[in-house]
């Protein structure tokens, strides 16, 4: 029989986003959004475990705790192994002292004091079970820290930490609601896309595509001939510098892909145009890569399509983002980074309605010349502009 966890979350993404781990880990996650619900489960269910929030909409999380205790001092022989996420020291010093006094309550810091309060446990705290199960707690204290480790919740914390400078005013407000709904949206998706990827609803790349062109049509329709255009673009690109059949394959699908991490953050790229270069806004959108990356793992694509994608925005030169990438270091000559300049420089220039097909226009064709000629060796890697600029040659 797997042993039970109580997890008590308000947040949706994240109480999903551990109870899909834990599963997988060997657990059977029960669930409660409120202290209500926690004290109903830890009445009727008994798990083993409980993994608990502090804050929570209707109780502070320490009075579950203590009336959790209240119950086994009067009688009850039930006390479940407790894992509490807080980093609220000064809050819980006394009343754990006071809870700890009967039952031998630890303490145990296992993360440093920089991690965020909502999406990471900052404290241990094993009240511990008369039946004995130290081994079963730290096991699950394990996978905890694994899941914190995870990509997509480092970047949460790269999120977090933006929406930590923000002010009081209505723009701030505005922008920190928008970070918030990416944080969940983005949590959300990778949830549903590892469910697909288990139950097997994606056989390789060609059911992915499917999987990711109904959610794009259904949220982002902007990014259908986008990622169309792009896709094409790569291939011919590739075909021009007589690359092989498997590495066109892999463009023609990293070119579908590469903008999936725009997904959970549709708001931000309609104001990316218009936002100084300078605006601290801009800092998000270094994001939409690397997010990108993580969405396709969980969706189960082949791993071959994931740092094209990731690298979809590194220039030649090492600027760009995310950092990590230049030169020979970007796969395929960056012909992925060389397809979504041309697509995107011709949508913008000839107000191309997004959600149709666009051909090149002259005057657009030789702006796009221009822009490869000049940045060759700069943004672009020179064979994959050269095989651009002969691509639009014989186009114009």
């Amino acid at each position: 029989m797997r042993p039970t966890v109580l997890i008590v979350e308000d947040s949706d993404s994240v109480r999903q986003v551990y109870a899909s781990f834990l599963y997988n880990h060997g657990y059977e996650p029960l669930l409660a959004g409120d202290g209500r619900e926690a004290l109903e489960a830890l009445s009727t269910r008994k798990p083993d475990l409980l993994l608990l929030d502090l804050y929570l909409p209707d109780m502070f999380g320490l009075d579950i705790l203590e009336e959790v205790v209240r119950r086994f001092n009067e009688g009850s022989p039930y006390l479940p192994a407790v894992i509490v996420d807080t980093a609220c020291q000064d809050q819980i010093g006394e009343r754990m002292r006071s809870l700890s006094g009967d039952i031998g309550v630890r303490i145990e810091q296992v993360l440093g004091d920089d991690i965020s309060v909502e999406y990471d446990l900052m404290k241990i705290v094993a009240a511990i079970n008369r039946k004995g199960s130290p081994d079963q707690l730290q096991d699950l204290v394990g996978l905890v820290q694994k899941t914190i480790d995870l990509p997509q919740w480092k970047m949460v914390r790269e999120v977090k930490a933006l929406i930590t400078g923000l002010d009081d005013s209505p723009e701030d407000a505005r922008y920190r609601r928008q970070l918030e709904s990416f944080i969940h949206d983005f949590l959300f998706m990778h949830i549903k896309f590892r469910t697909l990827a288990e139950e097997r609803l994606t056989q390789g790349d060609e059911g992915a595509f499917f999987a990711y062109r109904t959610l794009v049509t259904r949220k982002m329709p902007s990014l259908c001939w986008h990622s169309r255009d792009t896709a094409e673009y790569a291939v011919r690109i590739g075909r021009l510098m007589g690359l092989g059949s498997d590495d066109i394959e892999i463009l023609r699908y990293a070119g579908y892909f590469h903008d999936i991490g725009q997904l959970p953050a549709r708001e931000f790229y309609s104001m990316s145009d218009v936002l100084p270069e300078d605006d601290r806004r801009r800092k998000f959108l270094p994001f939409h890569p690397q997010a990108g990356r993580i969405l396709l793992e969980a969706l189960g694509v082949d791993r071959a399509l994931l740092v094209p994608v990731e690298s979809h925005h590194a220039n030649y030169d090492g600027t760009g983002y995310p950092n990590g990438y230049s030169r020979d270091g970007i796969p395929l000559y960056g012909a992925i980074r060389v397809a979504e300049m041309m697509d995107s420089a011709k949508r913008r220039r000839q107000d191309a309605i997004s959600v149709e097909r666009s051909d090149f226009e002259r005057p657009t064709i030789e702006h796009v010349m221009a822009e490869l000629g000049k940045y060759r060796g700069i943004l672009f890697n020179p064979q994959a502009a050269d095989a651009a600029i002969a691509y639009l040659q014989k186009a114009a």
